[in-house]
């Protein structure tokens, strides 16, 4: 499945999403929205309780979301339904990911918060797509496969 998955109101009824969550998607995607655009606005708008339950409900994609360049705002929070990778450092709020997460040097979550991968990840599946890679193990990590980086020789 791919992160443009088309999201309704109706599909969140059948979900069984709260009064709230269903007043608060209508205002802003009164016409619906892509799975990974609501999540990425759920971030935005410091709604990681409704992200997070979507991510519960749907699941993860096969999407791939690369950041390049190190992401350093302690007040940010990423959501992504797929995998993500880091070639920089991440230094943020929270991190919740569907398939997992590989960092080049590490990943650090915000004063009290977590690292989530993974989410909805069948327990058979979690070795190869819950994976949180990177230099050392993160200290916040919640949910996900720790699998050392592999030093390039």
């Amino acid at each position: 499945m791919k992160g443009t998955f088309k999201i309704t109101l109706e599909y969140l009824k059948e979900l069984g999403a709260c009064e709230d969550g269903q007043a608060e998607f209508q205002r802003v995607f009164p016409d619906g929205g892509g799975y990974q655009e609501v999540l990425d606005r759920c971030a935005q708008e410091g709604r990681a309780d409704f992200g997070r339950w979507l991510l519960d409900r749907i699941g993860p994609t096969d999407d791939v979301r690369v950041y390049d360049d190190a992401v350093i705002d302690p007040d940010k929070v990423i959501m992504f339904a797929g995998r993500i990778e880091c070639k920089q450092d991440v230094v943020v709020k929270a991190i919740y990911a569907g398939r997992g997460i590989e960092a080049g040097r590490g990943i650090e979550a915000g004063e009290g918060y977590g690292i989530f991968a993974g989410l909805n990840v069948r327990k058979s599946d979690w070795e190869t797509s819950a994976v949180v890679t990177a230099q050392s193990k993160p200290d916040n990590l919640i949910s996900g496969f720790w699998k050392p980086r592999e030093e390039a020789t």
